[in-house]
């Protein structure tokens, strides 16, 4: 899936509370920071896709049941 190879670390600035919320996070999940944040993306990824398809088949819906 992810090319693991190519490992170019750059710093961010974080708030310590976030810092400490990833940080708790990933250890509860068993995971390292950077495999905790890619996670949280990908979720946010899929979330934002499922509420796009959802509202794309509601909108479907509607048209159909308008139709008839």
């Amino acid at each position: 899936m992810r090319n693991t190879s190519i490992r170019a670390k750059k710093s961010i600035d974080l708030e310590f509370i976030v810092w400490q919320r990833l940080a708790g996070l990933a250890q509860r999940r068993g995971k390292t920071l950077s495999e905790t944040i890619v996670q949280l993306i990908e979720d946010a990824e899929n979330k934002e896709k499922y509420a796009n398809k959802m509202s794309s088949l509601k909108q479907d819906l509607q048209a159909l049941l308008g139709k008839e």
